[in-house]
């Protein structure tokens, strides 16, 4: 046994008692950083509780709204603070905030601050203005430590007043556009917090998620009741709306209209220019369209170049009239289509509830039938459905049906009009004209059955019939010694099939008609829908060696420029002219001008519609080559034009 003196004992003591100081110290010490790993682990796991809560807030909640008022909540618990609001952008003014009535009160006596509410809802605040319009601003989260001090914030006093000394807010931002933000109030002046500031920029994520739901759900109900040109409700959203607008029309006594609006001429445009451009005039039409109407009213696209217009509710059909002429005369300035200035109209039919239909499909159907009678006028005008039109409809379908069955049935026969030289009386040609013998309702005139043909198709395959017909009557009365040129009209539909050209060699071949025996006639319109290809294929038929006429001239639209540059041999001035060369020195003028020009042009003339040996002497004195019309023979069927040739010639009426 070791024995110490008391100095050896005493600092044997001390160094025990220094031991046990550092022990405990660190074991003090060891405790604290145990107690602080607890408590930010404590604080981890409240943050990532709060944020997994409002994320089960976003995905849970239908609308931003909803999500907005459980987040609301969800934060003030976790951070303690005792108010908060939420300002929404104001939907007029994207530069202005509005008070929402999303608020969160955790005070004692929560009705004392009611007048703190509404003064906050009664005051909208511009961007960079107060603690949301700063956020609004920037764009970021922004503290103020002391409300009192902050020199941007009008509301202040109020704030201080009703004790509140800071203030935070943060925004719901996506894509660069803010959708909410989100607004704190403290009762103590506080530090901004960076950790609570990252926190809340996870938050407003979540948020955000719940604006893209709603964006991505709202644009696919947009596309599923929009056109996707024109932005313009689609035929479905249109008869959701028609058939609200039919029941509350039942129910209250009351009258409503339907528009069908068709772009005239607007392939021509989509062909020539382009579809971007055709894509764009749509646009512009569309907007013109909505300036055109009443708020409450509905415009649609239903498809290509068709719109339709809902009046939900009219005074009389004096509205209807009245709409239908603020469309036409919107449509008159030129739209403007990159280096292009192009002119437009629309052509329009109306139906009225109750007049025209008590049901949708009805409705519908009879403003169709207006717009196809306002086609049939000329487009560029307004019809309205009637009684009288249904009946037409029903006799052009019957006609139509009847249409199709003669041409199986061979009802159809080729008549000939005789073209008569001026100064030597002799026929020199003539005209084949289409006639319908029908079995019941006897003879058919062309001005009604030949517009069907053209709409129906039929006038191709009819068009065929009459040209090999006439040319195989041509080539028999060439063997019976009478050489006469046949001229045969070309529609629109004939003159823009592909193969035109081959077909026409093959039936001159068939029939061995010498191409100098045919001369096809095309009318003004026709040569001007497309004046390049018009060139193109009347070149390719000069080189069969047919003659070609223009026909109608002077009813159309063709510049003297382009009528050069056709290379047509003759050219026939309308029988609208002639008839009136007595009342109308206008027309006779016209007359002179045509005759001046055609010899100038070194074109044959032919005169139509020459009925009064007035109009025949007239023609003769100022050089018109041949005339055509009653005065000299109706048209007639092939057997009675020959007896007609075998004639002498003499008899035929002559010039004074």
């Amino acid at each position: 046994m070791v024995t110490l003196t008391p100095s050896e004992a005493q600092k044997h003591i001390e160094r025990l008692q220094k031991r046990l100081e550092r022990e405990r110290q660190a074991r003090k010490e060891a405790e604290a950083i145990a107690e602080n790993g607890l408590r930010q682990l404590y604080q981890k796991q409240k943050e990532i509780e709060l944020l997994q809560n409002v994320a089960i807030a976003a995905n849970e909640s239908a609308s931003l709204i909803s999500a907005l008022e459980k987040t609301l909540l969800l934060v003030c618990q976790y951070m303690d603070w005792p108010v908060g609001h939420v300002y929404l952008p104001d939907i007029q003014n994207s530069n202005q905030l509005i008070s929402s009535p999303i608020w969160y009160f955790h005070l004692p006596n929560p009705e004392h601050y009611n007048d703190f509410r509404d003064s906050v809802q009664r005051s909208p605040l511009e961007k960079g203005v107060g603690l949301p319009g700063q956020v609004l601003d920037t764009g970021k989260p922004f503290w103020v430590p002391d409300i009192s001090q902050c020199t941007k914030c009008p509301r202040a006093c109020l704030i201080v007043q009703y004790g509140f000394r800071s203030g935070f807010a943060f925004p719901v931002n996506v894509a660069g556009k803010c959708y909410a933000i989100l607004e704190f109030f403290y009762g103590d002046i506080s530090t901004p917090d960076p950790k609570i500031m990252e926190l809340t920029e996870h938050i407003a994520t979540q948020l955000g998620r719940v604006v893209e739901r709603e964006l991505a759900t709202e644009n696919i109900r947009h596309l599923a009741y929009h056109d996707t040109l024109t932005g313009l409700p689609n035929r479905r959203l249109f008869q959701d709306r028609l058939y609200v607008s039919l029941a509350q029309c039942t129910r209250y006594k009351r009258e409503m209209g339907v528009l069908f609006l068709d772009l005239d001429r607007f392939k021509v445009i989509n062909d020539s220019l382009g579809h971007h451009n055709g894509d764009e005039l749509l646009r512009q039409v569309a907007s013109r369209l909505v300036w055109c109407v009443r708020e409450g009213d509905t415009v649609s696209r239903s498809g290509g170049d068709e719109f339709v217009v809902l009046l939900p509710e009219v005074g009389s059909l004096e509205d209807i009239h009245n709409v239908s002429n603020r469309i036409l005369a919107a449509m008159q300035p030129p739209f403007r289509l990159g280096e292009h200035e192009i002119f437009v109209t629309f052509s329009i039919g109306g139906s009225a509830y109750p007049y025209a239909g008590t049901d949708a499909e009805t409705l519908l159907k009879n403003a169709d039938l207006a717009l196809y009678k306002a086609k049939q006028r000329g487009r560029n005008c307004y019809e309205m459905f009637t009684p009288q039109l249904a009946t037409q409809a029903q006799e052009t379908l019957q006609l139509e049906t009847s249409l199709r069955k003669a041409f199986v049935n061979h009802e159809f026969v080729v008549y000939y009009q005789p073209q008569v030289d001026t100064v030597t009386g002799q026929i020199i040609g003539m005209e084949a004209l289409i006639r319908w013998h029908h079995p019941e309702l006897g003879m058919i005139p062309p001005s009604e059955f030949i517009p069907l043909a053209e709409e129906t198709g039929l006038i191709i395959p009819l068009g065929d019939w009459v040209l090999r017909t006439a040319c195989q009557q041509a080539q028999l009365w060439y063997k019976k010694g009478h050489r006469l040129r046949v001229a045969v009209n070309l529609s629109l539909r004939q003159f823009q099939q592909a193969n035109l050209v081959e077909d026409i060699e093959k039936i001159l071949t068939e029939t061995h008609l010498d191409p100098q025996l045919l001369e096809l006639e095309i009318t003004e319109s026709v040569a001007m829908s497309d004046l390049a290809r018009t060139m193109q294929v009347l070149q390719a038929l000069k080189r069969l060696g047919v003659h070609l006429s223009l026909d109608d001239f002077g009813t159309g639209y063709s510049s003297l420029s382009s009528l050069s540059l056709l290379p047509v041999d003759t050219v026939k001035i309308d029988k609208s002219f002639i008839q009136t060369l007595q009342a109308d020195p206008r027309n006779a003028a016209i007359v002179e001008t045509i005759l001046h020009m055609a010899r100038n042009l070194q074109l044959h003339v032919v005169a139509e519609g020459v009925e009064e040996p007035q109009q025949q002497q007239f023609l003769t004195e100022r050089h018109c080559h041949t005339v055509q019309g009653y005065l000299f023979s109706k048209p007639l069927t092939a057997q009675d034009f020959e007896s007609l040739l075998v004639q002498a010639n003499a008899a035929l009426p002559r010039a004074a």
